[in-house]
């Protein structure tokens, strides 16, 4: 849901925008917002979509004001929602770029270089955030998750999700430092968006859909542009590209890395370096791993919650030290023998016969399945 021109321009850092030209146009409506510089030599078309608001200096033409024609007829051509001129090299509007922009309502907009770009950004940012489409995102992400579904399905909710979704899905999930939803806004609203793409607020993190053709995916460079949308913690990844109608695979990939990732206080986890994790969340509701689950975390739980203990927590310390009782007394902060004694009665109250390694591997997947919540 995007914001009328005329609203728009009531915003704190957009009341001095004077408007010059296409006066017809301003009851249209803005869907995002976008900047435009090098644009303008690599291709105003296919880097500027339907309902975007577009703001430039008009830095790269600054000694070709001709060429100011062209670059609004390109704009008008994508169904952008106008064009806002900070007043550095062009103090007015050229009369001919006028008069066009007033044949076809294209309203055109003058401001002074002393506003800041940013600030109008966040401005329209912020005012475009839509709470409701979230909620409606997020019934469709459920529904993916929920019973098993056919591939064709999947790809059906995939579009109603984003209709624009390319045939390659990566998925990324993550906490955002801030307002969520001012996020998303930002993903999906502001400067650089591709309309191919879909953030949404899922829960109590961001999980953002992103579309591509064919096989070539720079994970690296595509988390660096991320980065630059403000600041996030807990990021999980799918790990790699996947089929659109695999979108539901994708998600629960996403969701799992994020998990181990806020479990661990690692700033990203992809899920195809998760080790034994890539195995264990897809069996998360599985009986065996419930009763196994129930049969070691629940055992240790119970008996710390009955005696005031600390088994679960020694347990923990012990696996994430490598199974080092030193190293694990210091974390804990107590005498070694302490915590030899505290794994003596996990042992025992486990009724483990095992030898200590086959002892430590059950030990090491029961904290795992603690520590990530991936069993509840």
């Amino acid at each position: 849901m995007g914001i009328t021109i005329t609203n728009a321009m009531r915003l704190e850092n957009l009341r001095a925008f004077r408007i010059v030209a296409g006066f017809g146009g301003i009851d249209g409506t803005i869907d995002a917002v976008g900047i435009l510089e090098h644009e303008i030599v690599s291709g105003v078309k296919q880097s500027f979509f339907k309902g975007d608001f577009v703001l430039t200096s008009l830095y790269p033409i600054k000694d070709e004001p001709d060429k100011l024609i062209d670059l609004v007829e390109d704009l008008i051509d994508v169904g952008a929602a106008g064009l806002a001129v900070k007043n550095i090299y062009f103090k007015e509007i050229p009369d001919e770029v006028k008069t066009y922009a007033d044949g076809k309502d294209f309203p055109i907009f003058i401001y002074s270089g002393q506003v800041c770009l940013e600030d109008v950004v966040y401005d329209l940012v912020k005012e475009l955030k839509d709470d409701e489409d979230d909620a409606y995102l997020a019934s469709k992400i459920h529904g993916l998750l929920g019973s098993p579904i056919g591939r064709d399905v999947v790809r059906r909710i995939a579009y109603e999700i984003n209709g624009l979704f390319k045939d390659r899905v990566f998925v990324v999930c993550f906490m955002a430092q801030g307002d969520m939803r001012e996020m998303v806004s930002a993903i999906n609203k502001g400067p650089y968006r591709n309309p191919a793409d879909k953030a949404l607020v899922f829960g109590d993190s961001i999980l953002l859909i992103h579309s591509t053709y064919g096989d070539e995916f720079n994970e690296v460079s595509f988390l660096s542009r991320l980065a630059r949308k403000g600041e996030w913690t807990g990021l999980g990844t799918s790990g790699g590209l996947l089929g659109l109608d695999e979108l539901d695979k994708a998600v629960r990939m996403a969701l799992s890395a994020n998990k181990v990732a806020r479990a661990y206080g690692k700033k990203e986890v992809s899920f195809d370096r998760m080790g034994l994790y890539r195995f264990l969340s897809p069996c998360q509701d599985n009986y065996w791993i419930r009763s196994f689950y129930e049969e070691t975390v629940g055992k240790l739980n119970d008996h710390d919650e009955r005696y005031g203990g600390n088994l679960m927590e020694t347990a923990e310390a012990f696996v994430l030290s490598g199974g080092d009782y030193s190293k694990a007394a210091g974390h804990l902060h107590v005498h070694v023998n302490t915590v030899r004694y505290r794994i003596g009665k996990v042992k025992e109250l486990l009724n483990s016969e095992e030898d200590l390694a086959s002892f430590q591997e059950e030990l090491f997947v029961a904290v795992r399945l603690q520590k990530t919540g991936l069993v509840l």
